[in-house]
């Protein structure tokens, strides 16, 4: 990343007053940053570690140590807090992170014992720090950036990623969306999300302009919650960003902050993806004049591969590929991606070849802008980006001898839900004390918001299973349409 560094320098030199990181609590001018850095860099460099763990909140601390730390040589290792304990665990030890930031004593010492409060940097902004003495764990060589999946079988998937990536992705952003006079981009995905920290605030840096990054208090957004809708249509009245990165859920937040919210916005470039957006939102969004671009990626290619802009606006596509990668399609229609594609995944040493199955079906318009056509196999991804695969939670939900079948509704939604055959003689009520009990022991984006007992068990003879037993998902939705599309309008309003 030096050409980012060689930048902020340049930013720092020619307008040190300008503001670079705005927070809930602390702003950073260039000039401020470029020392955090310099300060922050060479204190890591004598700790003698290799692999940082960043267990934040969202704010501006977040990436002056994420650029420090990179500075100084390290690993870094975004730990994303809607992860759970579990999840957290699985990322320290795959990644063998000797120097954890963030987090309280309790809540490390319970990941692991062998964390010692760290008092071998003193310049950490208030910030708590944790060493551990851990087996060094070989990673692709030249690897500089560690992003976790959400982990589509409750497992995470890390992958790696190094300068070249990072740069070749930034590079071909600013060829498409770098003459749009963006002074401030405003951060409200959670950091650990590549699409955000890359594509949103690096490229704000990159650019010279102000980064926003307020905190969940502030913007209203925690993990992959419902948002508080009133408190986020306030922080865009108050910050008046020129541009946001949004997952399609967040897009319909910022209609509903627009018609009723009071937001009154002076947007420049809204990207929207991570997920399926119904036509009539970006209709909608059209009506309001809002620039809103939709865009496709996977972390695996640095987050964003195909993007619409200015000019070049295909609503029914994801845009046209980016210069840094080449896309083309396999005989089945799954979309391949090359070019500037990750090191590697976590755990594998030697170097990936060939290109990345995305697992996703697609085709190319007569203007070669890219159109997804759904999953090649099944997984859900929600409507806050999060991708997990349903099985995954209906074997949790099954494993209770209260319940039957489990079919989970959640693919492109907000909050999921599951139609339940429970055994004979079970109550509603004790199926939803066991939904809050295993929902303590899920991450937020694959907990069940509400069960729906089914008329009668799935069935071949009904049409709801295949004759080998497997689930009929689009004829179990269809089937109990009325039930579902009832749960998610008496909790999602736009």
């Amino acid at each position: 990343m030096q050409s980012l560094f060689q930048q902020i320098e340049q930013h720092a030199f020619d307008t040190p007053w300008r503001t670079a990181l705005e927070g809930s609590q602390e702003s950073l001018s260039y000039a401020e940053l470029q020392q955090a850095i310099e300060l922050l860099a060479e204190q890591l460099r004598g700790t003698g570690c290799r692999h940082l763990g960043l267990m934040l909140e969202n704010g501006p601390r977040w990436l002056v140590w994420q650029l420090a730390a990179w500075k100084a040589g390290m690993v870094v290792v975004p730990i994303p807090l809607f992860f759970t304990r579990q999840q957290i665990r699985y990322q320290l030890d795959r990644c063998g992170i000797e120097l954890l930031v963030g987090g309280e004593a309790a809540g490390v010492q319970a990941l692991d014992p062998d964390f010692e409060a760290g008092c071998l940097i003193a310049e950490t902004g208030g910030e708590e720090t944790w060493v551990r003495r851990v087996a060094p764990v070989a990673l692709p060589q030249g690897t500089l950036l560690v992003t976790f999946t959400s982990g589509t079988t409750g497992e995470p998937k890390g992958v790696c990623l190094g300068a070249e990536q990072l740069t070749a992705l930034c590079d071909a952003l600013w060829s498409v969306v770098g003459d749009q006079g963006i002074e401030r981009h405003l951060s409200l995905l959670p950091l650990p999300v590549l699409l955000e920290n890359i594509a949103g605030c690096l490229m704000a840096l990159r650019a010279g302009a102000c980064c926003v990054i307020p905190d969940a208090c502030e913007s209203g957004l925690r993990g992959s919650a419902m948002p508080d809708l009133a408190s986020l249509a306030a922080c865009l009245q108050r910050r008046q960003p020129d541009s946001l990165i949004l997952v399609p859920e967040l897009l319909r937040a910022l209609l509903w902050s627009v018609t009723l919210g009071g937001y009154q916005p002076s947007l420049k470039f809204v990207a929207v993806g991570g997920g399926v957006i119904g036509r009539p939102v970006l209709e909608m969004a059209e009506q309001l004049g809002l620039p809103v671009y939709q865009g496709y990626g996977l972390s695996e290619c640095g987050s964003v591969v195909a993007l619409n802009r200015p000019g070049c606006n295909r609503p029914a596509t994801v845009g046209k590929p980016l210069a840094h990668c080449r896309v083309s399609l396999a005989a089945d229609g799954e979309i391949l991606i090359e070019g500037n594609t990750m090191l590697g995944y976590v755990g594998e040493v030697s170097p990936a070849c060939g290109p990345v199955k995305t697992g996703d079906l697609g085709r190319f318009d007569e203007a070669g802008a890219l159109i997804i056509n759904g999953r090649k196999k099944n997984l859900f991804i929600n409507s806050y980006g999060r991708n997990f695969s349903p099985e995954w939670v209906e074997a949790e939900l099954c494993a209770s001898p209260l319940v039957a079948q489990v079919c989970l509704v959640g693919d492109g939604r907000p909050f999921n839900l599951a139609l339940v055959t429970p055994m004979n003689g079970v109550s509603q009520a004790g199926l939803d004390q066991w939904l809050r009990t295993l929902n303590r022991s899920l991450p937020d984006y694959a907990r069940v918001r509400e069960c729906i007992l089914t008329r009668e068990p799935f069935s071949a003879a009904n049409g709801l299973l295949t004759p080998n037993g497997r689930l009929r998902r689009a004829q179990i939705e269809a089937s109990y349409g009325d039930e579902i599309e009832a749960c998610f309008c008496s909790e999602v309003a736009l």
